[in-house]
């Protein structure tokens, strides 16, 4: 009688060695699943997908955004960074619908030799990022993530508005913390003061006298 691996007896150890459903097939003959068993799962009609070369995703439905970009980061490996129109989406912006979320662009140390597959476009840089954590997920920096997304794109109405995106949020959050930025600036020394006029914001130094 073949003997089957960990998997077979545990089948819940699937799960919990994936993340959140999605898993490396290096992790599942880990577990003592043949790769001929993990291919013919992956097969049109059986209970998996491949979503990525030795990426797969524990069932065989639709993927969503997010397994989509988990599977991105478990090929892109360690320091990888979500960046793009997709790192826009998770920071919250309002992305024109024109920039699609069919394609998951990503940053990845220089000297990682990946390549470019599937709905994953690599990039590789020698001047990584810090990760800014989002969901679980790792993402370039604001700044990084709308540049790399405006200049895949020739459209200028486009450009603009992605862009207006952060400058919006930035001036609704100042407006909302009105009250506080008011109190700071009474009792800071320098301080900061935000004025508004006509949506637009503007930021100041002011210096106050000392008291007495």
């Amino acid at each position: 009688m073949p003997k089957k691996g960990r998997w077979a007896e545990h089948p819940e150890l699937l799960k919990e060695r994936s993340r959140e459903g999605v898993i490396r097939a290096l992790t599942l003959e880990s577990l003592g699943m043949n790769s001929n068993v993990i291919y013919q799962r992956c097969l049109p009609g059986g209970p998996w997908q491949r979503l990525l070369p030795g990426i797969i995703v524990l069932h065989s439905t639709e993927p969503t955004l997010r397994e989509r970009l988990i599977a991105a980061l478990l090929y892109c490996g360690p320091q990888a960074l979500v960046t793009g129109s997709a790192a826009c989406r998770q920071y919250g912006l309002r992305v024109p619908a024109e920039f699609s979320d069919a394609e998951i662009h990503m940053l990845v140390p220089h000297e990682r030799k990946i390549l470019s597959s599937e709905f994953v476009t690599v990039e590789r840089t020698t001047r990584l990022p810090g990760a800014w954590i989002r969901a679980g997920l790792p993402l370039a920096p604001l700044v990084r993530a709308t540049t790399d997304a405006v200049r895949r794109t020739r459209a200028e109405e486009l450009v603009g508005r992605l862009l207006v995106g952060p400058f919006s949020e930035v001036a609704a959050r100042l407006r909302r913390s009105e009250p506080s930025l008011t109190a700071v600036r009474n009792a800071a020394q320098p301080c900061h003061a935000a004025s508004w006029r006509h949506g637009s914001i503007s930021v100041r130094w002011q210096k106050r006298e000392p008291d007495g």
